[in-house]
């Protein structure tokens, strides 16, 4: 099993309210200067197989965007060759939604990977409430 990680940061030179960069086993996944589109994490979440985007540091899919492999198995997911825990993609998933919900909460437009996503809070919360049920069987 692979140790995943989110860091949720205010872009720099990126457009958009925010960014979450993963780690995999401490290393940036893909590679440095790519995150997450939030709206393909929570889409692959209810999806059997995937590709989730990660958008490079110019927040333009079409330029940088790169696509990770998912597959949803009972035990965890794998991204590629990695494979995560649903606990630890649980807690990265709750991470990137709060912080999602409270810049909706604060703000009339909310960017993040190029997409406005005030619509999307539904889905989110959904998908967030079915993967905890993927994470604490019987809970």
């Amino acid at each position: 099993m692979n140790n995943l990680e989110v860091k949720l940061a205010r872009p720099e030179l990126w457009q958009g309210d925010l960014v979450a960069e993963v780690l995999i086993d401490g290393e940036v996944f893909p590679e440095p200067a790519y995150f997450i589109d939030v709206d393909d994490f929570f889409s692959a979440l209810e999806k059997q197989d995937s590709t989730m985007l990660m958008c490079g540091s110019c927040g333009d899919p079409f330029c940088c965007g790169i696509g990770v492999q998912t597959e949803i198995v009972k035990e965890g997911w794998r991204w590629d060759q990695k494979f995560l825990d649903w606990r630890q993609v649980y807690t990265a998933a709750s991470t990137i939604f709060s912080a999602v919900e409270e810049l909706c909460q604060q703000k009339d437009e909310v960017w993040v990977a190029g997409k406005q996503i005030q619509d999307r809070l539904q889905f989110y919360r959904k998908a967030l409430k079915d993967l905890r049920t993927r994470a604490f069987p019987g809970e």
